[in-house]
């Protein structure tokens, strides 16, 4: 193995890094954590069979006498797709098909279109679904300035970018648009949840085949866009609840913003949201909102609103969305519409963050309202099949029948193919989702609870059996406080949204014989909830964490937090002990014993450990992973399978490791084909570290100056 030394040359631009992570609002609701890295140029190669395909679909569109593109013309074949990155070409395999509604997605002349690419074996930019729509589809640069501004108000939005690409020789330009998946949620923090479309099939059948328009009944039908988010029996019923969408302000003030400019992504059948289970937001997603830029009158109108350059906040935003566009475009010195963008500013003087953090209170309290039943007996008489869920038998079913009497149960992959909008029945009417049916008062259904601590003085709390307690703290004093939770049978607790300060909290859990339900037998609930304790959208200053053991996935979960903990200490936890997401926090000391599972796992985020003593971890003492950046002073692991687990696209800086009994002291690997193969800096070699990839030596000095460096930047 190669010796190196790792030199701190990147130190001004890490703590700059640091700073966009730690000093954000104080409760930093769906952050942004990166943008992806797309080149400019992507090559892709078909070979002659597949070329001939490409070019066969193209010419039956274009000969076809329906406008619309019918779906035996969007089947998937195969090619490759190359681009530099880092000065050298990556090239892996692809599935590419044809994308669009009409038939301006193709050209015929230039043998081009719409494409949707899947990457088979690795990623651009950590995105592996992808399309490229001809711009003149999209309104050229409009569709990339609209979406920059929407998040830059704070709104988690797809990335779009202009790129040039060629297929064979044949160069054209394309708007590069990331698919909705699990890749582009955990980009904004958000856990894979599902995204939820206008399930518009039955329009595009109905057209094609001259019928009449069904979707006028008005009654909206939407499907899950990202179908791998349905993988077991709970996703189906998070799915199932995720269509009842509610008019909140967040809906209304995006409304507003694409009403005049933006509308075509606002009828209904352009609709996409993303649904979070945990708070029971629906967050609306733009879409093809066909931009209409009016570059003329704008600077007149602009003269009528008054803009300052003297408002600073307004004049910061401008500069930012300016900024971010010209990154996006081929042509850098393209005319920016600033008058466009400041009118924008003005007419909608708000902040999605701000919006997104007053609704939760009122997400939380209709949580249990979560029944809803459309009537879909309009439907009967086009032979229509009706599906829905059965609250009392806790099952899907599907029917000839409205009303779904005599309906016949689906197994779990028909569920998930009528939720993805995938299940042939083999005629041209697609299935009704009526909602919910059956509904009654079920023993052990979990209920929601919204409850706020003053912690004036130390507080005991019984969480009662099947409900999750959602707690928001207020605390005005700097006493040290404790906070006590006693957790009966499938009981959580969630700390939302609050300023954790010198506060000792602590879980046990009460050991009942187990209670079986259906719904809830899951690594997470019907709210998305790992943990038995979760903190969330907090920050934390000198508190400490206790737990005896749980049946939880996780012990404690901490997601989209920051600050620091003084201690933690968790013993026989059944599976992880404690887990962090989206989270940037300074340890200062953390004992954990008997781990069923790993027993600490960090993702995306920054995350600083001084001492750790961590004995009996059935898998890995530490796991680093999903572009995490983790420094450890002191770390002590025994009885364990992997000392530090250190994966994809992530950076470990160790200082000390001390091993006793543990199978292997330190790996570093690629798991997720959406990352690369991360790097380990360690100062000295205390154990076997001869088939670590990508491992380099770092001074003892620099290892102490970066941590440093960091916790003055963060903390």
């Amino acid at each position: 193995m190669k010796k190196m030394y790792y030199l701190l040359i990147c130190k001004t631009i890490l703590i700059s890094i640091f700073f966009i992570f730690f000093n954000s609002n104080s409760y930093a609701v769906y952050k942004k954590l990166f943008d992806p890295i797309i080149p400019d140029k992507i090559y892709i190669d078909l070979n002659k069979k597949n070329l001939g395909i490409y070019a066969n679909k193209i010419y039956e569109i274009q000969k076809d006498k329906n406008l619309n593109i019918h779906p035996r013309n969007k089947k998937y074949f195969s090619g490759n797709i190359s681009f530099k990155k880092n000065k050298k070409f990556k090239k892996y395999k692809i599935k590419l098909r044809i994308i669009g509604d009409w038939k301006d997605h193709t050209n015929v002349y230039s043998l081009i279109s719409s494409l949707q690419i899947k990457i088979q074996d690795g990623n651009i930019g950590g995105i592996t679904k992808f399309r490229l729509y001809l711009p003149e589809t999209r309104k050229n640069n409009n569709e990339i300035l609209w979406s920059v501004i929407h998040e830059e108000l704070g709104l988690p939005t797809l990335y779009r970018k202009m790129v040039k690409v060629n297929i064979n020789n044949n160069i054209y330009r394309a708007i590069f648009e990331e698919v909705p998946s699990k890749e582009f949620l955990e980009r904004w923090s958000i856990r894979e949840s599902p995204i939820i479309e206008y399930d518009e099939r039955q329009i595009w059948l109905d057209r094609y085949y001259k019928k009449t328009n069904r979707y006028k009944s008005g009654i909206e039908r939407y499907k899950v866009d990202n179908i791998n988010f349905i993988k077991t029996n709970i996703d189906t019923l998070i799915a199932q609840k995720s269509f009842n969408i509610k008019e909140t302000d967040i809906i209304k003030n995006f409304n507003k913003l694409n009403q005049e400019v933006a509308p075509h992504g606002l009828i209904a059948h352009n609709r996409k949201f993303i649904y979070d289970p945990i708070y029971n937001i629906h967050l609306p997603l733009y879409f093809d909102g066909n931009v209409n830029i009016d570059r003329k009158n704008s600077c007149e109108k602009l003269n009528k609103l008054k803009w300052n350059d003297s408002k600073s906040e307004e004049n910061k935003l401008f500069q930012s969305i300016v900024r971010e566009y010209k990154i996006r475009l081929l042509d850098k010195s393209y005319d920016v519409e600033e008058c466009f963008v400041k009118n924008t500013i003005l007419k909608n003087n708000f902040n999605f963050k701000q919006i997104i953090a007053s609704e939760i209170e009122n997400a939380i309290l209709n949580k249990n309202n979560y029944f809803y039943q459309y009537n879909g007996e309009d439907f009967q008489k086009y032979n229509s099949k009706f599906y829905g869920y059965d609250v009392k038998n806790s099952k899907f079913c599907l029917s000839d029948n409205a009303k779904l009497k005599n309906c016949s149960n689906l197994n779990f992959d028909q569920i998930r193919y009528l939720f993805s909008g995938k299940l042939n029945l083999e005629n041209q009417n697609i299935p009704f989702n009526i909602g919910f049916f059956n509904e009654i008062k079920k023993e052990n259904a979990l209920t929601n609870n919204l409850l706020k601590f003053n912690l004036d003085k130390d507080y005991n709390y019984l969480a009662k059996s099947f409900t999750n307690n959602f707690i928001l703290i207020n605390k005005n004093h700097e006493k040290k406080t404790k906070l006590e939770f006693e957790l009966m049978p499938e009981s959580r607790i969630i700390i939302i949204n609050s300023n954790l300060i010198n506060i000792d909290i602590s879980i046990n859990s009460i050991k009942y014989k187990s209670i079986s339900n259906k719904e809830i037998e899951s690594r997470y609930n019907q709210n998305l909830l790992t943990g038995c304790l979760t903190l969330i959208d907090s920050k934390f200053k000198n508190i400490k964490l206790k737990s005896n053991g749980t049946n939880c996935e996780d012990d404690i979960n901490i997601i989209r937090s920051s600050g620091e903990i003084d201690h933690i200490e968790i013993k026989n936890s059944n599976y992880d002990a404690i887990d962090f997401d989206f989270s940037n926090i300074k340890i200062n000391n953390i004992k954990i014993t008997n781990s069923g599972n790993d027993c600490i796992d960090f993702s995306f985020g920054i995350y600083l450990i001084s001492e750790a003593d961590l004995n009996k971890c059935k898998d890995k003492a530490i796991s680093v992973g999903e572009k995490s950046i983790f420094l450890g002073k002191n770390i002590n692991a025994q009885n364990s399978e992997i000392g530090i687990a250190n994966k994809d696209s992530s950076d470990s800086y160790i200082n000390k490791i001390s091993i006793k009994n543990v199978k292997n002291c330190l790996d570093n690997y690629k798991k997720k084909k959406e990352f690369e193969l991360g790097r380990v800096f360690i100062v000295k070699k205390e154990c076997n570290f001869s088939k670590v990839k990508n491992l380099n030596f770092i001074l003892k000095e620099d290892f102490y100056s970066k941590f440093k460096d960091y916790e003055k930047a963060g903390i």
